[in-house]
């Protein structure tokens, strides 16, 4: 199998677990015991058990508590050869040859081609199936070779298709997916991380004709990369979107995952347009390579790139998620024409010679019909630049500064001169876009000094308590902090699969009624011409004197 097909399926498996095993902490004398799993996946037709590796277990501890040896281990996990045992990973162990022999013999399956397969939910009886098919219970249960009516969780039923449906399924091309995963219900008592409802009070009172999805089918397509060394960004994206399908289940929504490679190559048509949206790629190459497949069809989200959104004039069936940065240029222009008083005035101070940044928010405030002065310099000026700065400033009145630079030094040295000013008892408000978070050289003092006001696409408040939910869940089942790209692939997989479960096949015409905050980011969405749609809801962030960072929208 691939290492591709290895990490989704174990990532799976971690995720289906719900909490992470504890590090088990011994003497270094002491034998470090090794639970055998139960937890079995299926792998390109194998059956594997999986197993979580513990601080200072080895390999040949693993294969002598599942009675196999270690070369069945390493054919099982061909990584391994490479990377050794890591602590926290999740590593396939065969099933030894006897057990495997007695599952093959004692579970039956029809002959290919004519059946399609159902999951039994917690809450389902052999009668809700059969009425949910069309099928009396007597004809299921002698289709599948059953001797009772009794179902257990995740059991599979076969369902026998027409045979309309067989000659169609034999006309069609091969399938060759890495894997699929079918979320399964949480029991009722499961508490999900976050409670959002989404869309309640978006269906218009005269329209009757909503109908929503219980099983929402969807394709992740990410450059996992199985020859080569595996993306971070593209596993804790990954490792999100999981987490978002087991909290949706949570809420009796349930979801139908195939994740493809697209290092590996890009899928065909034929696999994407099964879905009811594909989840990336994540390159504008990739996404355009995708788009071009489906030809207007299926609808492709892109998860990462802002610079993506240039897609949207060519392909009607495009959602650009991340809100793009001109977006930040118009919501700070319009923060300022909130903020601002009557007789207060704006400065811009851009870096001489001018930048597509200061070009672009000297436009957006513009617009606004605000009236500003310019102050370009360059920082090899140094000192003689304050007086000109004072010269433009008031006394006894908010003085409203726009830092129109992301350059590390000049943004560093503009703070700088803010925070003198303010010093000096001048009112000083500054104003920037998400970039001067990232930049180590400014003196974050001065942020707030100043009281910058900051607009991003993305922002994590620590102090909310579904943040905080989100955080407690992914340590206990990944081990380890998520990234901001965690929490992109958990707001993305949240919303639009809860959009689809709630409006169905109508879901992209509520994308631009409301404003959904989650944990990272905002959707509210800009309906363009062709019907493509870009994300516009950005976020305000402000520094204040007392060193704490607030978020205002």
């Amino acid at each position: 199998m691939t290492r591709t097909g290895i990490i989704l399926a174990t990532a799976f498996v971690c995720l289906a677990s719900m909490a992470a095993s504890p590090v088990l902490r011994a003497q270094a004398y002491e034998p470090v015991p090794v639970t055998v799993s139960t937890e079995k996946v299926t792998v390109n037709g194998k059956v594997y058990l999986s197993h979580s590796v513990q601080e200072r277990q080895t390999l040949y501890s693993i294969a002598k508590a599942y009675g196999v040896s270690v070369d069945d281990i390493y054919n099982a996990n061909p990584t391994l050869q490479r990377t050794g045992l890591l602590k926290g990973s999740i590593i396939l162990i065969p099933l030894k040859e006897q057990e495997s022999a007695e599952t093959e013999d004692s579970v039956y399956i029809p002959e290919k081609g004519t059946y399609k397969e159902h999951l039994v939910k917690w809450y389902e009886t052999i009668d809700d199936i059969a009425a949910m098919y069309g099928l009396t219970v007597e004809a299921l249960m002698e289709f599948n070779h059953m001797d009772s009516a009794k179902l257990n969780r995740r059991q599979v039923i076969y369902i026998p298709l027409s045979p309309e449906e067989i000659a169609a399924a034999q006309d069609a091309p091969e399938v060759d997916e890495d894997i699929t995963i079918v979320s399964q219900p949480a029991e009722p008592d499961t508490v999900s991380v976050t409670d959002y409802v989404i869309g309640d009070d978006l269906i218009p009172e005269d329209d009757d004709t909503i109908v929503g999805k219980s099983t929402v089918n969807i394709a992740l397509a990410l450059p996992f990369n199985a020859e080569g060394r595996s993306s971070s960004m593209n596993m804790d994206f990954y490792a999100g979107v999981l987490l978002a399908l087991r909290d949706l289940q949570a809420e009796g929504i349930f979801t139908h995952l195939t994740a493809f490679d697209t290092k590996a190559g890009m899928p065909s048509a034929y696999q994407l347009s099964k879905n009811d949206f594909v989840l990336g790629p994540v390159s504008l190459q990739d996404l355009n390579a995708v788009l071009e497949r489906l030809d207007g069809e299926t609808t492709v989200i892109s998860p990462l790139d802002q610079k993506a959104v240039v897609l949207r004039d060519s392909f009607p069936n495009f959602i650009q998620a991340p809100s793009y940065i001109e977006n930040q240029y118009l919501e700070l222009a319009q923060w300022l024409d909130e903020t601002r008083n009557d007789g207060e005035n704006i400065v811009i101070l851009c870096e001489k010679g001018g930048s597509a940044i200061c070009t672009a928010l000297k436009d957006a405030i513009t617009a606004r019909g605000l009236n500003y002065e310019i102050l370009a310099y360059s920082v090899s000026e140094g000192t003689r630049i304050r007086s000109r700065l004072e010269s433009m400033l008031q006394k006894g009145r908010m003085n409203h500064l726009v830092v129109a630079s992301e350059n590390e030094s000049f943004v560093s040295d503009a703070m700088l001169n803010l925070s003198l000013m303010n010093n000096k008892g001048y009112k000083i408000t500054s104003y920037g876009t998400s970039k001067l978070r990232l930049l180590d050289a400014v003196d974050n003092n001065y942020y707030h000094q100043t009281s910058l006001h900051l607009t991003t696409a993305y922002y994590v408040d620590y102090d909310d308590p579904d943040v905080n939910k989100f955080i407690l869940a992914f340590r206990a089942l990944y081990n380890t902090e998520p990234s901001q790209f965690a929490f992109q692939g958990y707001d993305t997989a949240y919303y639009f699969i809860s959009m689809i479960a709630q409006y169905g096949d109508k879901w992209k015409k509520y994308l631009d009624k409301n404003k959904v905050c989650m944990l990272h980011l905002d959707f509210l969405f800009n309906r363009h011409e062709n019907g493509s749609l870009s994300n516009g809801a950005i976020r305000r962030i402000i520094y204040n004197p007392d060193m704490s960072m607030v978020m205002v929208k």
